[in-house]
């Protein structure tokens, strides 16, 4: 898993203004759309895709070009139909466009803590 954050050795900051730095798929619609203006519900965003992709092999908005994917993200649902239901349960959540609905960071911790130790390949729904 890429996740986007070397940056050159002489480099003093990861980041630079007006730049937007990380991998679309893993990015929140308002990461995509105001980068000033996101908080931790953007991590929480973010970590649920990569949730997605460590279950499944496969990112909840995947295309075919980071265009494509940016748009998913910010207007798509999630694909999660082989995400394990268990895990789905903390996911879906995770993955509202709205980061008010999302879980906080330690609503999410709760969330993650009361997973079953094996998630095993029971999803119901649709790859």
């Amino acid at each position: 898993i890429d996740f986007g954050i070397s940056r050159a050795v002489d480099q003093q900051t990861l980041t630079m203004t007006g730049r937007v730095i990380g991998t679309p798929p893993f990015m929140s619609p308002e990461q995509l759309q105001a980068p000033r203006g996101v908080g931790p519900r953007s991590d929480v965003f973010s970590l649920g895709t990569l949730l997605v992709y460590a279950a499944t092999g496969h990112g909840p908005f995947d295309a075919d070009s980071p265009y494509i994917t940016a748009y998913q993200v910010v207007h798509e649902e999630p694909s999660l139909g082989a995400v394990p239901d268990a895990l789905r349960a903390v996911v879906e959540p995770c993955l509202d466009k709205d980061p008010e609905r999302r879980p906080s960071v330690d609503e999410l911790l709760v969330l993650l803590r009361d997973l079953p130790s094996d998630l095993g390949g029971t999803a119901t729904g649709e790859p």
